[in-house]
């Protein structure tokens, strides 16, 4: 499913951090693209939280990922000019 389809069906539009969590959870089910965007539309089973918890994790990895890349840059920094 692309995610204009998706957005067609849903009315929803996610970021693409979040398509892509979208994208792997309709693969993983046995939904054709119009059942998966009914049931993600309604929040059947807790589908649309499942992502959007899916997506919070990914996002606070990636800032903490992020911020220990920038600590070891300023050690860097730091290091060099002494």
């Amino acid at each position: 499913m692309q995610q204009e389809e998706f957005e067609s069906l849903t009315g929803f539009r996610p970021s693409q951090g979040m398509y892509r969590v979208i994208a792997n959870e309709y693969i993983k089910s046995a939904l054709d693209e119009a059942e998966f965007c009914r049931q993600y539309s309604l929040n059947i089973g807790g589908i649309a939280q499942k992502i959007q918890h899916i997506t919070d994790m990914a996002e606070i990895e990636q800032q903490q990922e992020i911020a220990k890349l920038q600590e070891r840059l300023e050690r860097n920094i730091k290091n060099s000019l002494t």
